[in-house]
């Protein structure tokens, strides 16, 4: 049988691989102190994607760093598609757990 041919990686997927291979130390320290944590691509969509690049590249391609955010697993759909949004700029989102 032959195999399907990968397709190649986008620049947002090379991002993603790089960083976890980066910080794969960092993330596995992470995960045992917090029972049911998950750490995983998520399968976003076109436009939070475009938007993170496109301001990455505005600021100078800047280090990202692994930082741990909890939702409730009804917020996800949310994000996969609009990305993360900060409550009250440009949108109706309100604080729903407390900010730091």
């Amino acid at each position: 049988t032959e195999k399907t041919p990968k397709k190649p990686l986008t620049e947002f997927e090379r991002l993603q691989e790089s960083f976890f291979q980066q910080n794969r130390l960092a993330i596995d320290q992470i995960g045992p102190g917090i029972a049911a944590m998950k750490i995983s691509r998520t399968p976003m969509q076109e436009a939070p994607i475009k938007a993170f690049m496109a301001m990455r590249e505005k600021l100078g391609n800047p280090e990202i760093l692994p930082v741990c955010h909890g939702t409730a697993l009804a917020n996800y759909e949310s994000i996969y598609r609009q990305g993360f949004l900060v409550p009250g700029k440009g949108n109706d989102h309100k604080v729903a757990n407390g900010s730091v």
